[in-house]
C-alpha cells in the first residue's frame, strides 16, 4: 500500500522544508535559498490576500524573509511546520 500525497501542487512538501531549514540554520545560504525558491508562491500569494496594494505585499514577503533569516534558530521550537513559520511572520508584516 502506498501513501497518497493530496497536497496542492503549489504547497511545497514539509519534510524538505525541514531539512532546508535545518541546514540553512548552520549557516548553509544556499538551503536558505531553496527554502525561498520552494516557499515563495506561496508566502506571495498570501501577502496579497491580506494586503491589497502589491508593493505592500511585496514589502510584507521581502520582511517575512529577511526575518526569517535572522531567527531560523527559533523555527524548530515554534512548533509550527517550516510553511506555517514563515505565513505566520508573513501575516504579520
Amino acid at each position: 500500500m502506498t501513501s497518497l500525497d493530496v497536497r496542492p501542487a503549489s504547497v511545497p512538501a514539509t519534510d524538505g522544508l525541514d531539512r532546508m531549514l535545518w541546514r540553512a540554520a548552520q549557516g548553509d545560504v544556499g538551503s536558505f535559498m531553496s527554502f525561498y525558491d520552494a516557499t515563495v508562491r506561496v508566502a506571495h500569494g498570501y501577502a496579497r490576500l491580506r494586503h491589497a496594494d502589491p508593493a505592500a505585499a511585496e514589502r510584507a514577503v521581502g520582511a517575512a524573509y529577511e526575518r526569517a533569516w535572522r531567527g531560523i534558530a527559533g523555527q524548530a521550537g515554534s512548533g509550527l511546520s517550516p510553511l506555517a513559520w514563515l505565513l505566520h511572520d508573513t501575516h504579520w508584516s
